[in-house]
């Protein structure tokens, strides 16, 4: 994880960040920038791993940065960083996507017309899937946070409140 993208630490940091979500409550186009390319890939990435769909994870992180502009006026700083409000919407997307694909599931397949897909997946991606699913979300988001991100346990305990 570069030091840019780590969680505001000092005063000074924390001070950079209140400006920012300033400028992001008076609608500036260049703060709206930096703050999607300083997290797109990390919202991303936490859809991706959760959904593991390419399509749906991009779908995801674009809507959780068109609900923080919706709602960037309610944000308030309470000790969290501004990031941990964007996971937390980016969380309760990929939970409402999962719980619809829940929902298509139950449609049997012979009845859609569709096949079941075939694709090969090698035995310990599987486990390791397997091991994830077995998790609560916040434990799959804290996964996430630490071993894909890089972000230490100091920080994901920030993030995840």
């Amino acid at each position: 994880m570069s030091a840019a993208a780590a969680l505001p630490e000092t005063p000074f940091e924390a001070q950079d960040e209140s400006l920012l979500v300033s400028r992001l409550a008076a609608f500036d186009a260049d703060a709206w920038r930096t703050v999607f390319d300083r997290y797109f890939t990390s919202v991303f990435r936490l859809a991706y791993v959760r959904t593991r769909h390419p399509g749906a994870a991009e779908d995801i992180a674009a809507e959780t940065f068109a609900e923080a502009a919706a709602g960037i006026r309610r944000y308030r700083y309470r000790g969290v960083p501004f990031r941990a409000w964007l996971y937390r919407i980016a969380r309760n997307l990929v939970s409402d996507h999962l719980k619809g694909e829940r929902r298509r599931r139950r449609v049997p397949l012979d009845e859609t017309g569709a096949e079941a897909e075939t694709a090969p997946a090698s035995e310990m991606r599987a486990d390791l899937l397997a091991a994830l699913d077995e998790l609560t979300e916040d434990q799959k988001t804290a996964v996430i946070l630490r071993l894909v991100d890089g972000y230490s346990l100091a920080e994901v305990a920030r993030i995840m409140g």
